[in-house]
């Protein structure tokens, strides 16, 4: 059973044994609540570069990746090849726990 709660619209969901196809859907109903992170030209051309580079085979099948890249860690809606969506940016020294959980409790 996968449970998760959207924080900000207070709506919790739970699946049983549901399909990758709803899990993903779910996923992206839950983040679609978060505001997307807005940035300058130069780093918004070196963070895409450096995901459509180096995201693994793995990550690239993952909806919600986070990803060390420079000074930060980047949490990202992925939609397919060079279509993403940066929904979290906190630097790697914060001691954040690399989690879409720590991103919706904030």
């Amino acid at each position: 059973m996968v449970k998760l709660f959207d924080a900000r619209a207070k709506t919790k969901f739970s699946l049983e044994e549901s399909s990758k196809n709803d899990t993903i859907e779910l996923i992206k109903h839950v983040t679609s609540s978060l505001e997307t992170i807005r940035l300058s030209k130069q780093e918004y051309a070196h963070v895409m570069s450096e995901i459509n580079t180096h995201l693994s085979d793995e990550q690239r099948e993952q909806s919600i990746v986070s990803k060390a890249i420079g000074d930060y860690i980047y949490t990202f809606e992925n939609n397919g090849f060079d279509n993403y969506r940066i929904v979290g940016k906190v630097p790697i020294d914060s001691g954040y726990n690399n989690s879409i959980g720590d991103i919706l409790d904030e």
